[in-house]
């Protein structure tokens, strides 16, 4: 009996090969992790003297301790976290928390509200919208009457150079918001 990878399998080969650093040899000239995630600490701190977005008063930072387990502290405590890391990553690679990286992260709506009949200025896009790296089909979208819009706005704020990222079962597509 042949063995045959589906073009599914392969695919989620190839991105855990990319996540795990495996796919392209790593440079060693490039930035290290810790030298970007100084960078977007020091970003952060910047946007929260300006009140752009509030602080995080439990911000993780995940290390290696001497008995080369992974650790993670989040204000006081520190607590072992190996149980959670799924594979090695390249040295120059570290761990983190989606929220060190991010100023927000925001839940979709699971309750979405009704959508007009009739085309206006206000739309909310959903997965179907979410695709080849950008946002598509926008003709297939609910139209949201203003104040609706607003409301849901007040919640996501969505921005340029925003991440949308949807996740239905398995599959996971994202954009950056332009």
């Amino acid at each position: 009996m042949e063995n045959r990878m589906t073009a599914q399998q392969l695919k989620n080969s190839i991105l855990q090969m990319a996540i795990q650093g495996k796919l392209v040899e790593q440079d060693p000239n490039d930035e290290s992790a810790s030298v970007l995630l100084e960078r977007i600490k020091k970003e952060k701190e910047q946007l929260i003297k300006e009140g752009k977005i509030k602080k995080n008063n439990n911000e993780s930072y995940i290390f290696r301790g001497t008995d080369n387990l992974h650790y993670e502290q989040v204000g006081r405590n520190i607590k072992c976290i190996d149980d959670e890391i799924p594979f090695d990553i390249p040295d120059s690679w570290e761990w983190v928390r989606l929220l060190t990286v991010c100023s927000k992260i925001v839940d979709g709506d699971h309750n979405p509200p009704k959508g007009e009949n009739k085309k206006t200025s206000f739309i909310m896009a959903s997965s179907i919208n979410i695709n080849e790296d950008k946002l598509v089909n926008l003709e297939k979208v609910r139209y949201l009457k203003k104040d609706v819009f607003e409301k849901q706005n007040t919640r996501t704020n969505c921005k340029k150079g925003d991440i949308f990222f949807t996740s239905v079962g398995s599959i996971g597509r994202s954009c950056i918001y332009d």
